[in-house]
């Protein structure tokens, strides 16, 4: 007797069939094209790259114009030679092959070529002058409350307005070089979802986690957030039997592009916070505000964050074993957490208080897995290294008016560091003895306290009263603003801390009257 599945089955074979020759169709062209030797070459280079999108002709046309010397360039209308160069794009990017792609070239030079944009280096022939042009074409336009002037229809109306002068010329270059990389993003993410086929492609981290980092420092903080993303992805992804394979050269790149990236933005903002003037204040705090530190500790911290483990997807329980999780990986694994371990001994020092909480908060949760007895000669050196380098940010830290409100986050975290390594190595007391006005007895019966307490709270305020000369305070109450109540909470921020008064800016570099306290001159290099 013939059941409805009887007839449904044919069905369903001829539906499949049909759907499936024509993917045949839209692959075989594409499979064909790759095929083509001189299109090969022409990918497989920057100068072929910007040739097939029609970006050649970018740099010599904004040096043609004198771009680097022009202040508005909304006010300077677009020539024939411009609207040329912008159809041209336009036509090439339509028909261009970037909308596909096969394993093989994955990791290959289309999304490499795409950050490299970014950096003036690889723009050939141009001048140094024209490097300022480079930045300012590929930095992304926004709009945001409390920060930009005018109101959000202005700032649109004025995107609009600009469409045919040299700034939106300058959007129609900005907007392809996006569009490139985001595909790019988006279908390598696509292409993860076919799991051991992509994971286990023997020849895909190297290039891999070169293309995507390389160039990655001169991105924009917003760009480099999304690439920062999609890594996130990839990693998280990644089945256990893999990540031998696929992490390390992922992870150790990812790291230290990203203390790169955000050491050298934090540096140029400390650099124009010396000369800031009041009408400064919005674009050092849009600065300051698009940074990607948050976004760097947020997305990257958590992997060896034991309250925030992520869930092999490939797994049978949600839960993967301690062996298996990726935060025993990167913390045994010496390539991967060198770089990790100097970002976050970076990111101590700048001046962000929720960065700071995480990572105080993460570094503590490391501490003990490398504390004696394990004593191999991995552990010792890293110990070292948080015992010197760790310990030192951390006092450093304390010693600033800005971290006052983190004081007791970083005293635990140097309570920790000194109670759990302090008995294996004498240089957490070194550390200490090395401070001003500090002496062997009073040290070591600090010392001995912290062994004998069981307690974090007594701990942390052993540490704070033995650091009592050398912590900064608040402007509020060092009694430096005036005004009203409203005004002294708001100098508490963590934005207005830092821009107040030349009195502020004395204390933060270390000039302290001697009949204050401790001389603490140089505080923030008596580590030499």
């Amino acid at each position: 007797m013939e059941t409805f599945y009887d007839v449904l089955e044919p069905k369903v074979k001829e539906i499949s069939l049909a759907n499936r020759s024509r993917l045949a169709s839209f692959i075989e062209p594409i499979r064909q094209a790759w095929q083509d030797e001189e299109f090969r070459q022409m990918s497989s280079s920057f100068e072929g790259f910007c040739s097939m999108l029609g970006l050649q002709s970018v740099g010599p046309f904004m040096q043609a114009q004198q771009a680097q010397k022009l202040e508005d360039w909304a006010s300077v209308p677009l020539d024939s030679e411009g609207k040329r160069i912008q159809e041209e794009m336009t036509r090439k990017f339509q028909v261009s092959w970037l909308n596909h792609y096969i394993l093989n070239h994955i990791a290959k030079l289309p999304r490499s070529n795409a950050h490299a944009f970014h950096n003036p280096a690889n723009w050939g022939g141009l001048p140094s002058e024209m490097q300022t042009v480079v930045e300012r074409i590929l930095t992304d336009r926004f709009w945001q409350a409390g920060i930009s002037t005018g109101s959000r229809d202005e700032f649109y109306a004025k995107i609009t307005a600009s469409r045919a002068s040299l700034e939106g010329f300058a959007s129609s270059v900005r907007g392809k070089i996006r569009a490139v990389r985001e595909s790019c993003y988006s279908m390598l993410y696509s292409m993860s979802r076919l799991r051991e086929h992509f994971y286990g492609f023997a020849e895909l981290p190297g290039p891999l986690s070169q293309a995507l980092f390389k160039d990655s420092s001169c991105l924009s903080s917003h760009q480099f957030s999304v690439l920062l993303n999609i890594a996130r992805c990839l990693i998280d992804d990644c089945p256990v039997r893999f990540r031998g394979h696929f992490l390390p050269p992922m992870l150790a790149t990812l790291f230290t592009n990203i203390d790169k990236k955000v050491t050298s933005e934090w540096a140029i903002i400390e650099q124009q916070r010396e000369g800031l003037a009041d009408a400064d204040l919005t674009d050092e705090m849009k600065s300051e505000m698009t940074t990607p530190l948050y976004p760097a500790s947020s997305a990257n911290t958590p992997m060896i964050d034991p309250d925030e483990e992520p869930a092999d997807p490939s797994a049978p329980h949600p839960q993967p074993a301690l062996s298996d999780s990726i935060r025993h990986f990167v913390l045994s694994s010496p390539e991967i957490f060198e770089p990790l371990m100097l970002f976050c001994t970076h990111a101590l020092r700048m001046r962000d208080t929720r960065c700071c909480s995480i990572i105080t908060r993460v570094i503590r949760s490391i501490l003990q897995d490398f504390a004696p007895p394990n004593n191999s000669p991995t552990t010792v050196q890293i110990r070292e290294f948080i015992c010197s380098e760790v310990l030192k940010a951390c006092i450093t830290s304390v010693h600033e008016p800005y971290f006052v409100d983190m004081q007791k986050d970083l005293a635990q975290l140097i309570s920790s560091i000194w109670v759990l390594y302090g008995s294996s190595t004498p240089t957490p007391r070194s550390v200490i003895l090395s401070l001003p006005g500090m002496d062997e007895q009073r040290v070591a019966m600090t010392e001995a306290s912290l062994v004998r307490s069981t307690a974090a709270r007594q701990q942390r305020a052993l540490i704070l009263d033995l650091l009592e000369g050398l912590r900064g305070v608040s402007i509020a109450e060092q009694g430096k603003i005036l005004g009203s109540r409203e005004e002294r909470r708001k100098a508490r921020s963590a934005l207005q801390e830092r821009y107040m008064t030349a009195e502020m800016e004395g204390q933060q570099n270390n000039k302290v009257d001697i009949n204050d306290g401790p001389d603490l001159t140089g505080v923030a290099d008596m580590f030499g």
